[in-house]
């Protein structure tokens, strides 16, 4: 090679800078359905919400069926066969909206119904610690703690990716650099159960084993719920909640 050419490294060398389940080969990202972009980081689905929202165009896809603001302990019961589990090579994604200026606070929760009790349950999780994003999930041999690096409770539209394959976790925010980590043990499925929480739940602290004792005061919109091969699609939260207390569409 002469001195002064240069080679493009190849990202798939070291390790996967694909997003959402792609794959990378030949230094480029391939995307499952619904997704684009150089790393997979585009939703289509909300992209074209994003784009009703700004039109005002309404119709089918109304914003406000797609958001829900919660305060003082406001909470959404999602039917759990909106996400279920697929095999452990098969990844899950969680993607929202967040407006918020809560320090604390349950954002998501899928795992025990609070009449089984949280305590050594499998779930999988999102929520709020000193105004830090946390992503945590329990697979049965260990839970694994992923934090974001800034703090998002600044009252502004943040957009969230989390993702789970196996035992490994990753969490975006705003389309920074992910943060990743892994949960410890040989366990890779998560045997969650029950109803998906949203903003808050019934008693919390018998829900979380005392993780969360308050939903967040904020606002939720363009939910995704998308399991491996899923089309990732923002869930109808007005009509999709099999239960909960009044959350109603965020103010525009």
């Amino acid at each position: 090679m002469w001195p002064h050419c240069e080679q493009e490294e190849d990202r798939c060398l070291h390790r996967n800078p694909c997003l959402h389940g792609g794959t990378c080969k030949d230094n480029a990202c391939l995307c499952p359905p619904g997704y684009s972009g150089p790393l997979c980081q585009h939703n289509s689905a909300l992209a074209e919400l994003e784009q009703d929202w700004q039109e005002g165009s309404g119709g089918g896809d109304a914003p406000g069926q797609f958001s829900a603001a919660f305060q003082d302990g406001s909470y959404l019961a999602l039917p759990g066969h909106l996400f279920p589990r697929g095999p452990p090579e098969a990844p899950d994604t969680i993607e929202l909206e967040l407006r918020t200026d809560s320090a604390e606070g349950l954002l998501l929760w899928h795992g025990a119904e609070p009449s089984e009790g949280g305590k050594a349950k499998d779930f999988i999780g999102l929520g709020l610690k000193d105004g830090h994003l946390v992503f945590s999930y329990q697979l049965g041999s260990g839970e694994a703690t992923i934090v974001s690096e800034d703090p998002i409770n600044d009252g502004e539209w943040h957009r969230v990716t989390v993702t789970r394959e196996g035992r490994r976790g990753r969490l975006q925010v705003d389309g920074e650099e992910p943060v990743t980590g892994e949960s410890p043990g040989a366990n890779v499925m998560a045997n969650t159960q029950g109803s998906v929480y949203v903003g808050g739940a019934p008693d919390l602290r018998a829900l979380t084993a005392g993780k969360f004792s308050s939903g967040v005061t904020g606002c939720v919109r363009g939910l995704v719920l998308a399991p491996s091969g899923a089309l990732p699609h923002p869930i109808d939260l007005r009509h999709g909640a099999v239960g909960g207390s009044p959350a109603p569409p965020c103010p525009s």
